[in-house]
């Protein structure tokens, strides 16, 4: 028996056998690395300490679509990663100098009986061309636990991959 959208307590109600009982297990996690640009914002002009005009840019892009089946529903999710890049102006040109690995966020949907978690291991971020573009590597791995249903010897699916992107000026 179904309770919301988690699972049942193992008991059975009105005849119905416990769904918790007739699911893969674990159920078997779809994890693949995408590279999806989503947003480039330019930040404000500012100028350092050495009188070099900066300018810091938030760069945002789609690094991990996942799904998994359970209890006959399939629920997908993405992650979306920020990287901070630093640009200084040589002449009237902007060269990246910088990038760096802020933040990791999670778009989608899972059963409350499902909890997912995106673990970075590795964050390699360098300007190239130059520093007309940049280039963020990331190694992460999706973790998924079974929170219900105790019927799951082994109650987690877990997938590493590594993700590189090169995003221009």
């Amino acid at each position: 028996m179904l309770y919301g959208i988690g699972c049942g307590d193992g008991t059975e109600s009105g005849g119905e056998e416990d769904e918790c009982n007739n699911f893969e297990c674990p159920p078997a996690l779809n994890s693949e690395a995408v590279v999806e640009q989503v947003n480039i914002i330019k930040g404000t002009q500012y100028q350092d300490a050495d009188g070099n005009e900066l300018r810091k840019d938030m760069l945002v892009w789609v690094i991990n679509s996942s799904n998994i089946t359970f209890l006959g529903y399939t629920w997908t999710w993405k992650y979306k990663s920020s990287e901070e890049a630093i640009a200084k102006k040589i002449g009237n040109t902007w060269r990246y100098i910088s990038i760096n690995h802020v933040s990791a966020v999670w778009e989608g949907s899972l059963p409350g009986c499902l909890e997912d978690e995106l673990i970075i291991h590795e964050q390699n971020g360098n300007p190239i061309d130059n520093g007309a573009k940049v280039k963020m590597q990331l190694v992460f791995t999706v973790l998924v636990k079974v929170l219900c249903c105790e019927v799951c010897s082994e109650p987690k699916q877990t997938m590493t991959v590594s993700n590189e992107w090169i995003c221009p000026q």
